[in-house]
């Protein structure tokens, strides 16, 4: 299951198509020889054709049920797009591991299934959850780990021991070749750095309940190897702000802003303003930030605006705020702007508007 409220579409759009191409392969059989991946005579399509085509019905299911169980929460971690390229990407290369080392003439029926996609996810899987237990039995658990260590080396044997010297008809290295791709996406995505962050946050949410020196604690060493961690800053500023420390609250607060999207500003500028500690912010920078939030939140930028008006007299950018603060209704403002900034251009601009 996944823990956010996201349904995972891809996953879901993956498994929908693999059913589709099974029941036109039921219809169809024949297109078993067109659309899937046969070594002896490739086609351009047919690495990607050949991932969504199954044998029978136990072998697609055998793949849509692990799909089912790790896509979602791959999707999760990875994000759509990402996820979808670990699977395409991780059936190509299962493909083109079969291609390379299943012998030649060692494989009377053409390649299809979606193993070596599945393989990928399940790689991927483990290394973002890595420290995950799987139940055997009741108070008996077995690391994830230990169980995928299993898989590979019964795909290894697999792959160069065959029974009886017949030739196996599991692709073996087709497994072995997307579960590679998968460990690959892992590293490229960085999806053990991920896993490090949750977790950090897990301990966050325990200690949180404690104290707020234990909250504090916590978020500082979590910070120390994940500073740009938005969650982990806002618990650090909480925690600051049960403490009394606002000059600590506006510092992590702060830095939690420069890595904030811009839909997720407003309310930290707002708090920033209530704690009376908005004015860290440089003049220039919070009367930027007025003009962006403008309309779609006129009293925080009223807000930021009178943050400059309040300041120095001096600041460059006080005439700038009284004009903006001016055009959105606060008309007397427009006196300190005509009597002491009348060479300024924004008293010109006020008198171009028929403010004065």
């Amino acid at each position: 299951m996944t823990t956010s409220n996201r349904a995972p579409v891809i996953t879901l759009i993956v498994v929908a198509l693999n059913i589709a191409a099974a029941y036109g392969l039921l219809v169809r059989p024949e297109l078993l020889f067109s659309l899937g991946y046969d070594p002896a005579a490739p086609q351009f399509w047919m690495p990607i054709t050949s991932l969504f085509l199954h044998q029978n019905v136990v072998h697609l299911l055998g793949n849509m049920v692990f799909l089912a169980a790790v896509g979602p929460r791959v999707e999760e971690a990875a994000g759509p797009w990402r996820f979808l390229l670990v699977y395409v990407a991780g059936g190509l290369a299962g493909v083109f591991a079969h291609a390379l080392f299943t012998p030649k003439g060692g494989a009377p029926m053409p390649l299809i299934g979606a193993s070596g996609s599945v393989a990928a996810c399940i790689a991927y899987y483990n290394i973002r959850y890595v420290g995950l237990q799987v139940t055997l039995a009741p108070k008996i658990g077995v690391p994830i780990l230990a169980i995928t260590i299993l898989w590979v080396a019964l795909q290894l044997l697999g792959a160069f021991v065959s029974l009886g010297g017949e030739v196996a008809r599991t692709a073996y290295w087709a497994h072995l070749g997307g579960f590679a791709a998968g460990l690959g996406f892992a590293a490229l995505f960085r999806a053990r750095r991920d896993a490090d962050r949750q977790m950090g946050h897990v301990v966050m949410d325990r200690l949180e309940k404690r104290s707020p020196a234990a909250k504090l604690a916590a978020s500082d060493l979590h910070l120390a190897e994940h500073p740009a961690d938005v969650a982990a800053l806002l618990k650090k500023a909480d925690a600051h702000a049960q403490l009394g420390d606002r000059d600590h609250e506006a510092e992590a607060l702060l830095q939690a802003l420069e890595h904030l999207p811009e839909s997720g500003q407003p309310d930290l500028l707002a708090r920033l303003i209530g704690i009376g500690q908005i004015q860290r912010l440089p003049s220039l920078r919070r009367t930027l930030l007025a003009e962006r939030f403008r309309v779609s939140h006129a009293d925080l930028a009223k807000g930021l605006l009178l943050s400059v008006v309040a300041g120095s007299p001096e600041d460059p950018q006080r005439p700038e705020a009284l004009l903006a603060l001016a055009t959105m209704g606060e008309s007397s403002y427009l006196q300190e702007l005509r009597e002491k900034f009348s060479l300024h251009p924004a008293c010109d601009l006020a008198r171009a508007r028929g403010l004065l």
